[in-house]
């Protein structure tokens, strides 16, 4: 039974896209498409024999719904393995070759006519162009994978991009103080992300910070590790303020925020978080960790969706991830057709 998999499988997909074909890249999307449909196809028949069981008095004794089932689980997985490996592999040829990844991107974000507008459901056509070459991504975009991601983590709960201004807004306004209104709007705030993202129970909290509609960074708070975190791809950023005194830090204002935040959202949680005055605590605090840098000013965006991706992968960002799945890259381009693609694809494009 080792090789049936494989037979079967193989009859179809014997080998990779060859990557000189000047089409390689809509030849690996064909490729992954069918994968994923032949996965769906032996995934709904091993349920439906599952269900049909359920509903016997007396299930068949001899062993050989059993097996047809065990079948269909091992041809089912080996077939998402093989999904899995092949997306890598494409994922490593765009980062790889940049130069031919921007044409791609750009030929598929060109076609904006007015049926690709109308069927664009989630996201503005004005938004999705944001994703193109040397663009700084908006809102919209942030936002949109944000909740789609931690939807489907089911354990990072996920900030849109407006909560931070609106608590920092407070902030300044009440000179420096957050007071128990506050805390009943971090509740809102919280209660409809749950919502929204259909999170029950949450120990990652993610927040991505638009800094003067000039510049995108990103902070999370790990009650597991006991560890809030802000990330920052601008080198500049990181490397003038690690060596200064805590208090000369630009983000030490950030960081007494995110500690209150904290313990808010402990309470949330049904738990005891004291960060303020309390020099004995188990949390650690990094308002300059040190991430993958940007090469240029417009990939922001973007690091911040690969910082989510890393917090919903590993609980913190991994700078010496090695996988293609997730690891950053100094061109961004190979991530921004991955993002535009994954849009396309919600759309049924």
């Amino acid at each position: 039974m080792s090789e049936m998999p494989e037979a079967i499988i193989a009859q179809e997909f014997d080998s990779l896209p060859n990557q000189d074909d000047p089409q390689v890249y809509h030849s690996f999307q064909l490729y992954v498409k069918q994968l994923c449909r032949i996965a769906d196809f032996f995934h709904i028949i091993k349920k439906n024999i599952r269900l049909c069981i359920t509903h016997h008095e007396t299930p068949p004794l001899d062993g050989t719904i059993l097996m047809i089932v065990l079948n269909l689980q091992h041809v089912w997985k080996y077939t998402l393995e093989l999904k899995a490996n092949t997306e890598c592999t494409l994922f490593q040829t765009l980062d790889l070759h940049p130069t031919e990844t921007v044409e791609i991107l750009r030929s598929i974000m060109t076609p904006m006519s007015k049926t690709f507008e109308v069927k664009l459901h989630h996201i503005s056509p004005a938004s999705f162009k944001t994703l193109g070459v040397g663009q700084w991504l908006d809102n919209e975009i942030i936002n949109y994978f944000v909740e789609k991601w931690c939807l489907k983590s089911q354990s990072t709960l996920g900030f849109n991009t407006w909560f931070m201004e609106m608590l920092c807004a407070h902030v300044k306004i009440q000179n420096g103080v957050l007071t128990l209104e506050d805390s009943k709007t971090v509740q809102r705030w919280c209660y409809s992300a749950e919502k929204s993202q259909g999170l029950v129970k949450w120990d990652r909290v993610f927040i991505p910070i638009n800094e003067f509609n000039t510049h995108w960074y990103s902070a999370s708070i790990n009650f597991v590790t006991k560890r809030i975190e802000i990330y920052d791809s601008l080198a500049v950023v990181y490397f003038a303020n690690r060596r200064r005194p805590v208090e000369s830090r630009k983000n030490t204002n950030l960081m007494l925020v995110l500690m209150w935040l904290s313990e808010v959202l402990g309470r949330i949680r049904g738990e005891e978080v004291q960060l303020m005055n309390d020099s004995a605590t188990e949390w650690q605090c990094d308002p300059h960790v040190e991430v993958p840098f940007q090469p240029n000013c417009f990939d922001c965006g973007v690091h911040v969706l690969w910082h989510l991706q890393h917090v919903l992968q590993f609980g913190t960002v991994q700078n010496d991830c090695v996988s293609p799945r997730w690891k950053f890259s100094s061109d961004m381009i190979g991530k921004r057709l991955r993002l535009a693609q994954e849009i396309l694809d919600d759309c049924s494009l």
